[in-house]
């Protein structure tokens, strides 16, 4: 049965006389697979448009079973949770004469020939009759396309089944889909970020019950307003999101005030009880702001965070901003910098010996990072350091230093080293585990090593770093608090700790004649050193007079300028030749490479500082790289040594055989 009968001109499908206009409307919902239909609940009575059973996925024939509300039924799948008549006739709302808006989506058996259930999007209204209760409903029907399927075709789940919504990867492919429509047609869509900003007070307050059942009539409020057509996600936990189509930057306005009214202006009453939500949108025109689904999702998640801070309209839309635009691209250039030395192993360390105040010699020399560049020359690392540590690569380059040290350690006898763990990694369960596994490993080594642990780091959780302090000197390293003086660490906070060393940030060791705050504070801490039992270093060391007051007030390590830089040359003294195993090697016939690696094989031929697994090695610059590239610095060394050797032991090899 159907609400018009279809009237065609003498060209099929154009309209060209008033009286075709039911006609081209009746095109129209055939061209972008919908179907209308009016339901007259009192008589079950169910009117469609022509050419419906095509939407439905279903033959011709079986139209006639469903031009009832009960035949329709039938032909819905078991497993939906949501139906066109629970949400008409089970609704909570009250129609005060526009009616009630309502959009939803289910599962239909097909009659096709590949008998593949057909997903639905049923949008619609329906008006009360005298008694109040639901009377007529009209709607549309949309069939939906394969990217809006339950699963794709690896499985994964893009909708949600309770809720109808797509989920995260749903929408991802779905943004793709939008991007790849409009690169080719033309014209402008948005994408829409919507936070409920409070969730976490709801859920303390309410239980998580209700958050859920809050959330769920979240999803269902921004159905309702979003136009035909227009795509609703929710993205987890407190997140959904919003494909706008053909949308301007005058369209996307008031779409986000919509938004933000349906969510903020009322109580929204849950099966549970009322809840009053606070929510925040923030919004992106596309491809005119972003040109792909990464870059879209940054750009209003950016507008999202600017919302949040409105004091009242809890809204904004994604601008350009040249600065910040310029400290992205730095961002990248710096991100893949770090990322190709980690793959490349051009992160090399410096040395920077720390002075023992009593007699003038190095006590150790603090390992610092540097970079090596394309052109050979060799920088500091240190501008690499903050953005690695918001992004969480840090945990990698100080493993990376870590093996740089052990490498250092191994092959130095002579060396005594401390290297810099930031605070990210010193707080981590995970690498914290690695760390330790690493050091375990080579325990021969870690009595020579001291691992210096910023302040701050001290201070958010001082009870999880006291015990990684304890799990390191159980292995036999050494720690030392780095930079004190920059945090607040008090005197209860150093007895938990219980430090070996505390390195003076270097802000208090200069001018120390005329400054007297910073005399007095260098001078309370040896004090306490003495209570507590650690030794004191003084960083950035730079004149002769400030020195001599630090020795004489006690402090036990000098480090700065003054004592000499940082330097990527070794201090140790070279490997000797190991002349027995050359000799063996020479009177077997060796060629010279061979008697490289009898001569010394942990120079020529290094074996790894961990046998380390896979995963590791896939995510650190792993040990075989560094450790032939420091061993490299020796081996000029050795192939003069040796050559010298060889003359010596070819002329006692000639006396032998004469004798």
């Amino acid at each position: 049965m159907s609400l018009t009968q279809q009237k065609q001109g003498p060209d099929k499908g154009v309209c060209a006389a008033p009286e075709s206009a039911a006609a081209c409307i009746q095109d129209a919902l055939a061209a972008v697979d919908e179907a209308a239909y009016c339901w007259l609940i009192d008589e079950d009575r169910l009117i469609w448009s022509d050419g419906a059973w095509r939407v439905l996925g279903i033959d011709e024939d079986t139209m006639e079973r469903i031009a009832s509300g009960r035949g329709y039924a039938a032909l819905l799948e078991n497993d939906n949770l949501t139906t066109r008549y629970d949400t008409v006739m089970y609704t909570r709302a009250t129609d005060h004469g526009d009616g009630v808006r309502f959009a939803i989506e289910y599962t239909l058996k097909s009659t096709d020939a590949d008998g593949a259930p057909v997903r639905v999007e049923d949008c619609g209204r329906w008006h009360a009759g005298a008694e109040g209760k639901p009377a007529i409903v009209r709607g549309v029907v949309r069939r939906l396309g394969q990217a809006t399927a339950m699963r794709n075709g690896r499985g994964i789940m893009l909708r949600d089944p309770n809720s109808g919504l797509l989920t995260h990867h749903g929408l991802m492919e779905a943004l793709e889909e939008s991007f790849k429509g409009y690169r080719d047609n033309g014209g402008s869509f948005a994408f829409v970020a919507v936070s409920v900003d409070n969730l976490d007070v709801i859920i303390d307050a309410y239980g998580h019950r209700r958050a859920g059942e809050l959330l769920a009539l979240i999803g269902r409020r921004l159905r309702e307003v979003a136009r035909s057509g227009d795509t609703v996600a929710h993205l987890g936990d407190s997140r959904f999101g919003l494909i706008v189509n053909d949308c301007t930057l005058e369209d996307l306005n008031v779409a986000i005030r919509r938004f933000l009214m349906s969510v903020n202006t009322r109580v929204l009453e849950t099966e549970t009880g009322p809840v009053w939500a606070m929510a925040s949108v923030g919004g992106v025109i596309l491809p005119d702001m972003a040109t792909d689904v990464e870059e879209a999702l940054f750009c209003a998640e950016e507008a999202l965070s600017k919302a949040r801070r409105q004091p009242l309209c809890r809204f904004a839309i994604y601008e350009e901003d040249s600065k910040r635009s310029s400290e992205r691209r730095i961002n990248a250039r710096l991100t893949a910098d770090i990322i190709d030395a980690l793959h490349n192993h051009r992160f090399t360390l410096a040395f920077q010996p720390v002075i023992d105040a009593e007699n003038g010699k190095p006590w150790f020399h603090e390992a610092l990072l540097r970079l090596k560049q394309d052109d050979g020359r060799i920088v500091p690392a240190v501008h690499l350091i903050p953005l690695a540590e918001k992004l969480g690569i840090i945990r990698l380059i100080d493993f990376t230093v870590a093996e740089l040290a052990l490498i250092t350690l191994r092959d130095h006898p002579a060396a005594r080293l401390s290297i810099n763990l930031s605070g990210y990694t010193a707080l981590d369960p995970f690498w914290q585990r690695r760390l330790l596994d690493l050091i375990a490993g080579h325990d021969d080594l870690a009595t020579r090593l001291l691992i210096e642990i910023t302040e701050t780091a001290t201070l958010d959780e001082p009870e999880v770093i006291a015990a990684f302090i304890g799990q390191l000197r159980e292995l036999g390293c050494e720690v030392a608090i780095d930079d004190f003086g920059s945090g607040y660490t008090s005197y209860k906070g150093l007895k938990l700790l219980k430090p070996d060393v505390v390195k003076l940030d270097g802000s208090y060791c200069h001018d120390l004649t005329e400054n007297q705050e910073n005399a007095h504070f260098v001078r309370a801490l040896i004090d306490m050193a003495d209570k507590i039992g650690f030794t004191v270093v003084a960083e950035w060391v730079r004149g002769e007079e400030d020195a001599a007051l630090l020795r004489e007030w006690g402090v036990r390590g000098l480090q700065g300028h003054l004592f000499g830089a940082a330097d990527v040359g070794k201090p140790w003294p070279a490997p000797e030749l190991e002349t027995s195993r050359l000799q063996d090697a020479l009177l077997s016939g060796a060629d010279k490479s061979d008697l490289l690696q009898a001569a010394c094989p942990k120079c020529v031929e290094p074996r790894g500082v961990a046998d380390a697994p896979a995963e590791v090695e896939a995510t650190t610059t792993g040990a075989e790289g560094p450790t032939r590239a420091n061993a490299g610095d020796d081996l000029a060394t050795l192939s003069g040594q040796l050559d010298d050797e060889l003359r010596k032991l070819k002329a006692l090899l000639a006396q032998l055989r004469g004798g």
